[in-house]
């Protein structure tokens, strides 16, 4: 029954949280009104086959069918510039945003042994974001520091970046 109840619970749509040692203590003593000591907790749970582990961050807008299907029309895309402008040599450059400066906090949570769960993070600390592109085939790279994400900052970055590569610069 316990472990049926965290199953359901661990599901990362549910707003049940029976997952950290004091809520299982809840759980445990309001449906089966017996009271356990963290440790006698602790001890069940290996018992009925949880782990204690760090969860793996997610963000709320990560969209994985999303990223597949812009992937599976990358290679088309890259093949309808090519045709449209077929006297310039295309250059791919791979861009990305990175945040530094914020400390995730996590705690450890029971989940079933083999599997790792999911939890949504936000702390608000202060920070600032590094926007980067870079050409593996040629390794020319292209970096700027700004203090907050947003569409300002990027077309400052992208106006930026196409004045240091040689030719015109096609964004899709």
């Amino acid at each position: 029954m316990l472990i049926n109840e965290i199953n359901i619970s661990s599901d990362i749509k549910s707003n049940n949280k029976y997952l950290t040692g004091s809520l299982i203590s809840e759980f445990i003593q309001k449906k089966l009104n017996k009271f356990l000591r963290r440790s006698s907790t602790y001890y069940l749970m290996k018992k009925v086959g949880l782990v204690k582990l760090k969860p793996r961050p997610r963000h709320e807008k990560n969209n994985p069918k999303l990223m597949d299907e812009w992937l599976d029309q990358l290679p088309y895309k890259i093949t309808e510039i090519k045709s449209k402008n077929p006297n310039k040599n295309l250059s791919i450059y791979y861009q990305d945003k990175s945040r530094y400066g914020q400390m995730t906090i996590q705690s450890g949570i029971w989940s079933i042994k083999g599997k790792r769960p999911e939890y949504l993070n936000q702390c608000n600390f202060l920070n600032a974001w590094i926007y980067g592109a870079i050409n593996p085939k040629d390794v020319k790279h292209f970096g700027l520091i700004v203090p907050k994400l947003d569409s300002l900052n990027m077309q400052i970055f992208l106006d930026q970046f196409s004045k240091t590569i040689d030719k015109k610069v096609i964004f899709y």
